[in-house]
């Protein structure tokens, strides 16, 4: 709506700019020329004046109005229609002047005009029939969109003013009556989440201040309760259930380090009976993951510090164990049989063994006491080049020794054995038997040649069986050995077998020198069933038998002639004598 003196400025611009309005706002400006036109159905007359002389007719006031041109009594003149500022009477348009000018919506009695507007909710303005416009759609301030006041059950909760909002008139949900929340003590039961209300704070009532079902959890100890602390903490003094704190109850109180229920809880599960984590050292085996716990700290009993049954190879030594190193190296101190690593057990121990091959033969390369095998070792060596070793007797001098530095040969030893033996014995009753016997003599750790590993043949015969067919037929001499001289005793086989020898085999394994007596007295006398012609004798049946009724030839160790084989003749079988051992070649 424009005021008279708000169009008349309005009108006084538009002229000063040739510019005019029609109904909605500014129009165009009709064609003009010096002299005043006007238009009235298909005739036009033309007035012709010149624009600074008045006109020669004279009219009175509203007589042109609609010409364009302001006249005398006219506010205005925007042609018959008007242009929304002027009106078609030529006057500035206001509202009431029942023309619908620029600015106006309507005029006169027009159903809902109002001031020359329509009425319209959220206009910002409060219109006929509007109890309040705020010109927004916020449903939560104190107008709402439908331009009606906020108020209690209106659906819409008013910030600041109302709690809640639900719309109904219900007071038994969530919002109650005067737009209040819903709360247990303002008497009035909300369905589904209190069981009474009594708006009172009397807790012993019908009713208690919790607003529920009287019971455990109202805080009041009731029949069949324990306790009743009326609050949700379930591991303090008193459980949810109204049950006073015990081991079993599936509640980890104070002073329980676990519950697992009276039904888990066992002292082979994770929670003793006693409510403690069952842990390794508290004397019961947890099933699945301890092996044994027999609560103590002894490590090397029937169960480790660990829980686990002992077994080799788990550092801890143990009944039964030399040693446990908890390792599988097998050249350090300990074997993975939990046994100490020793000289013969077929493990090298490193810095300690030169080597260990795991056996007794000492004539392969590593010794029992497991050092390589080399000459002067008093081992004859099987696979090498030695030819004999006599250990601490080798001596390159023939004169000193028979078996040289080299393990080379000077020439083949030969002893009387400082045993005597009886036939048909155990240790003698056969030729092989006493081979063997000369061998155990010549090694024996207890007699003092210490010569091992070396072949040695017994001077017998069996009718069958003897020197000549079974002996080495030596090319170099054959010598005893007394401390550290030799003495020849045949420069070879063909010198020995010709019924005279050097001297006397009179020199034992125990370097004892037999000497004094006669030739055939019980000291010097030798097993030989040899001739002197070496031929057979008789041999208490092959040596097998001591039966007194029987005999054998015999020689003596005093005889450096053929006597050395013979000169004894027959002696009854069970008599004892000795006999003779040659080295043999290996």
């Amino acid at each position: 709506m424009i005021t008279r003196n708000a169009a008349a400025l309005l009108f006084s611009c538009i002229a000063l700019a040739g510019c005019t309005f029609d109904s909605s706002g500014f129009g165009e400006q009709p064609p003009t020329t010096q002299a005043g036109t006007e238009t009235t159905g298909t005739t036009t007359s033309t007035t012709t004046s010149d624009v600074t002389t008045e006109p020669t007719t004279t009219t009175m006031p509203g007589d042109l109005c609609g010409n364009y041109q302001q006249d005398a009594g006219e506010e205005c003149d925007q042609g018959p229609n008007g242009n929304g500022v002027c009106t078609p009477s030529c006057a500035y348009n206001v509202c009431g002047d029942n023309y619908v000018g620029a600015g106006e919506d309507c005029e006169g009695a027009v159903d809902g005009c109002v001031n020359c507007q329509l009425a319209s909710c959220g206009n910002g303005m409060t219109d006929a029939g509007e109890e309040c416009d705020d010109g927004n759609a916020d449903e939560t301030d104190a107008c709402l969109s439908t331009c009606k006041n906020a108020t209690c059950g209106d659906s819409f909760t008013h910030v600041g003013v109302e709690q809640c909002d639900d719309g109904n008139d219900l007071n038994t949900d969530a919002c109650v009556d005067g737009c209040k929340m819903a709360v247990c003590g303002d008497g009035l039961v909300w369905d589904g989440n209190e069981h009474c209300d009594d708006g009172n704070q009397v807790d012993d009532d019908d009713c208690p201040n919790s607003c529920g079902p009287p019971g455990c959890g109202d805080g009041i100890k009731s029949p069949g309760e324990e306790c009743d602390d009326g609050n949700q903490v379930n591991d303090d003094g008193c459980s949810n259930a109204c049950k006073n704190p015990a081991c079993g109850d599936s509640i980890v109180q104070s002073g329980e380090e676990c519950d697992n229920g009276v039904t888990q809880n066992a002292d082979d599960a994770a929670c003793t009976l006693g409510c403690k984590d069952n842990v390794c050292g508290d004397g019961k085996p947890h099933m699945g993951v301890e092996q044994c716990d027999d609560g103590n700290q002894v490590d090397d009993d029937a169960c480790t510090n660990g829980c686990k049954n002992p077994v080799c190879g788990d550092s801890i030594v143990q009944d039964g164990e030399d040693c446990d190193d908890g390792n599988d190296v097998q050249t350090d101190g300990c074997l993975d049989d939990c046994k100490s690593n020793t000289c013969g057990d077929g493990f090298l121990y490193t810095g300690v063994e030169d080597c260990d091959d795991g056996n007794d033969d000492q004539t392969d390369d590593c010794l029992d006491n497991c050092e390589p095998a080399s000459c002067g070792d008093g081992w004859l060596h099987a696979d090498s080049t030695e030819e004999c070793d006599h250990g601490a007797h080798n001596n390159s001098d023939p004169a000193k020794g028979t078996c040289k530095t080299d393990c080379t040969r000077n020439g083949f030893l030969v002893f009387v054995s400082s045993k005597l033996y009886i036939p048909g014995n155990n240790d003698f009753n056969s030729i092989a038997a006493a081979d063997a016997r000369c061998a155990d003599l010549a090694a024996s750790d207890m007699g003092w040649l210490k010569i091992k590993g070396h072949k040695w043949k017994a001077w017998l015969g069996d009718g069958a069986v003897g020197p000549g067919n079974n002996f080495h037929k030596s090319s170099v001499p054959y010598y005893t050995l007394r401390n550290t001289t030799t003495a020849k005793i045949a420069d070879s086989w063909t010198d020995l077998v010709d019924a005279d020898i050097i001297t006397g085999i009179d020199v034992t394994d125990t370097n004892m020198e037999l000497t004094g007596g006669s030739d055939c007295d019980g000291n010097h006398v030798v097993w030989t069933g040899i001739k002197a012609d070496n031929g057979f004798g008789n041999h208490c049946s092959k040596w097998a038998s001591g039966d007194m009724q029987m005999t054998a030839l015999a020689g003596s160790v005093k005889r450096d002639d053929g006597g050395w084989t013979d000169v004894c003749g027959e002696v009854d079988c069970n008599l004892s004598a000795r006999i003779y051992c040659f080295e043999q070649p290996s």
